[in-house]
């Protein structure tokens, strides 16, 4: 665990990601140490605990480039594409289920 806190706080590794950057950022070696040591630490997929195939998911973008470990989890790859088209299809749902706001001024 001191390992793994010392790469994700470490100042080197601790940068402010610009909005629609994310592709960019996850190509940095940044990116690659943290993601590395945190599949070494956890081992295995947060489903179903595989230890082939680990991603490392953020669970939001608000610290994008100050991950502490409350901001991510470790996925194997079928299950982080499960759960990103799960996430899409609520998205939309949610989407299709908010009502349309009228403007009473463009509606005269």
């Amino acid at each position: 665990m001191d390992k793994l806190l010392k790469v994700l706080t470490a100042p080197e590794n601790q940068v402010f990601v610009h909005y629609g950057k994310y592709k960019e950022y996850l190509e940095t070696d940044m990116w690659k140490r943290k993601s590395k040591a945190l599949r070494e630490y956890y081992g295995g997929c947060a489903v179903c605990n595989t230890p082939k195939n680990l991603t490392v998911h953020h669970k939001h973008y608000n610290t994008l480039g100050r991950e502490g470990l409350a901001d991510v989890t470790v996925m194997c790859w079928p299950h982080h594409v499960e759960y990103e088209k799960q996430r899409k299809e609520d998205k939309e749902r949610e989407k299709r289920r908010r009502p349309v706001m009228q403007n009473p001024i463009l509606n005269t």
